[in-house]
C-alpha cells in the first residue's frame, strides 16, 4: 500500500500502454468514458498539446493523475488550463493531488504563464475546498450547452 510521499514518482504519459494505464484513475472522475479513452487523449496530446501524468507507487500502480494544456486567451493571458486532476479514491488525504498540482505550478512558472484555471463541478465541494485551501479563487460561474 501506498503511504509515504517517496514511495512513488510521477512520470509523463506519453505512450498508448501509460495513457492505458491511467484510465481506471480517469475514469473516476469522467464517468462516461470507455474504450476510445486512449484514442481520445492521443488526439488532445497531438491536437491541442495535452500534457498528462501520472503518480504512481512503487508497484507501478496508477494512484493520480493530472492533465492540462497551455493556451493563450485574451481574458487571462497565458494560462495552463487544468483539464483533470484525479487522485484514486483509496490515496486521497495522501498528499498525491498536492504534488501533482506542484507539478502544474512549476510548469506554469517555468512557461512564465499568468494563471492555472480550471472548471470544478458544484458538487465536487471537497475539491472546492483542495483548490481554495491551494490558493485559487472562485472567479466565475461555469455555463454550458450540451448539443448531443
Amino acid at each position: 500500500m501506498f503511504s509515504h510521499m517517496e514511495d512513488y514518482q510521477i512520470i509523463e504519459c506519453d505512450s498508448e500502454d501509460l495513457i492505458k494505464d491511467t484510465f481506471k484513475v480517469m475514469k473516476q472522475l469522467h464517468l462516461h468514458l470507455d474504450d476510445s479513452y486512449v484514442d481520445l487523449v492521443q488526439e488532445m496530446q497531438r491536437d491541442k498539446g495535452y500534457k498528462l501524468y501520472a503518480c504512481l507507487t512503487e508497484k507501478n500502480e496508477c494512484i493520480g493523475v493530472v492533465g492540462f494544456v497551455f493556451e493563450s486567451r485574451l481574458s487571462s493571458g497565458r494560462i495552463i488550463y487544468l483539464d483533470d486532476l484525479v487522485i484514486d479514491e483509496a490515496s486521497r488525504g495522501l498528499g498525491v493531488g498536492s504534488k501533482l498540482l506542484d507539478l502544474v505550478i512549476e510548469n506554469a512558472n517555468q512557461q512564465n504563464c499568468d494563471a492555472i484555471l480550471l472548471d470544478c463541478g458544484n458538487h465536487r465541494t471537497e475539491s472546492h475546498q483542495f483548490y481554495l485551501k491551494k490558493g485559487f479563487d472562485n472567479t466565475a460561474l461555469d455555463f454550458k450547452m450540451s448539443l448531443t
